[in-house]
C-alpha cells in the first residue's frame, strides 16, 4: 500500500510509515491525483470539508470517521464510516482495500451522490439548517 499526502508540507512531521508527498496540488491537477487512489481516508474533528465530495466525483471510495459533523454529507451508503478510534479506522481501510465488492458499492453510491449534488442544492440545505437553528422556515 502506498499512502499519498497532499496539502501543506508535512515532511517535518514524524510520520511512521513510508508515504508520497504530493504537496500543494494545483486545482486542475487534483482529479488526476484523486483518480490514482484506491481509497481515501478523510478525517474530521470539527467540520467536514467538501474534499469527500470531490473524491466521490472522481470515483474514489471515501472512508471517514462517524460523527455528527461528518454525517451531514457522508452516510453508510456513500462512504465507509468508522468509529473515531485507530482500530475502527484501520479495520475500515482494510475492508475497503481488501474487499472489492465493498469498495465498488461505496464507489458507485459516492459517484451517484456527487452527480446529484450541486452548489444550489447544498446552499438550500445550509439555508434550511440555519433556519432550523433560528427556529424559522426558509
Amino acid at each position: 500500500m502506498r499512502v499519498v499526502l497532499a496539502g501543506w508540507d508535512v515532511r517535518g512531521y514524524d510520520i511512521p510509515f513510508p508515504c508520497e508527498y504530493a504537496g500543494l496540488v494545483e486545482i486542475d491537477k487534483l482529479p488526476a491525483l484523486y483518480a490514482r487512489c484506491d481509497a481515501a481516508l478523510v478525517l474530521s474533528c470539527s467540520n467536514l470539508s467538501l474534499l469527500p465530495l470531490e473524491l466521490m466525483a472522481c470515483g474514489v471510495p471515501v472512508i471517514s470517521n462517524r460523527a455528527p459533523y461528518t454525517q451531514w454529507l457522508l452516510n453508510d451508503e456513500n462512504a465507509k464510516l468508522a468509529d473515531p478510534n485507530i482500530q475502527s479506522l484501520v479495520d475500515a481501510v482494510v475492508e475497503v482495500l481488501e474487499t472489492p465488492a465493498v469498495a465498488q458499492r461505496i464507489q458507485h453510491a459516492g459517484t451517484a451522490f456527487a452527480e446529484a449534488t450541486s452548489w444550489e442544492r447544498e446552499a438550500a440545505r445550509m439555508a434550511e439548517g440555519l433556519a432550523e437553528l433560528a427556529g424559522k422556515q426558509p
